[in-house]
């Protein structure tokens, strides 16, 4: 649901999306970012990864969905070349999450492991989706290949047929 709203949210109930449009952010960068940051949130529902997201800011689950979501975001604009490097937004954000990291030697690895599946889970329904989407132009270039060569038939036959009517006069 991209509309013109000045937050970036994921709704649970709705299994919904909502985000500002992209004229609306600086840059495509920071868009595509904070798209994904929204799109990793909606992987932690109970029938996909199955995180503990946190009821209020500042408790710790949320500060983990957070941090989870960000580290996410990060990761994947990286792979696949939004960006090169994290960008400043990011690192504001995970820099206001870093008191939580010091809770205990487990909840970075707890981190990185949600990250890992979360990134692994939208990397693999964006190939499904591209795979999808080259199905379907497949589709539409053997439709468009066989319709030309109908059009070219009936264009011959019609040839042939103003070539016969013209012999015949």
């Amino acid at each position: 649901n991209v509309r013109e709203t000045n937050k970036a949210f994921y709704t649970p109930s709705e299994d919904e999306i909502t985000v500002p449009k992209k004229a609306q952010f600086m840059t495509g960068e920071a868009f595509y970012a904070t798209l994904l940051h929204e799109i990793t949130h909606s992987t932690g529902t109970p029938d996909r990864l199955n995180r503990k997201g946190g009821n209020q800011f500042g408790d710790s689950d949320y500060a983990k969905e957070e941090l989870v979501a960000e580290l996410t975001a990060a990761l994947i604009c990286q792979s696949i070349g939004i960006s090169s490097s994290v960008m400043e937004e990011n690192a504001a954000y995970l820099k206001g999450w870093l008191s939580s990291i010091r809770q205990s030697p487990d909840y970075l690895m707890d981190i990185l492991g949600d990250v890992n599946k979360a990134s692994r889970m939208i990397v693999g329904e964006v190939a499904k989706f591209d795979e999808s989407l080259a199905q379907e132009v497949k589709v539409q270039d053997t439709t468009c290949e066989h319709e030309a060569e109908k059009h070219e038939e009936q264009k011959s036959t019609m040839q042939t047929r103003h070539k016969r009517k013209t012999l015949h006069i």
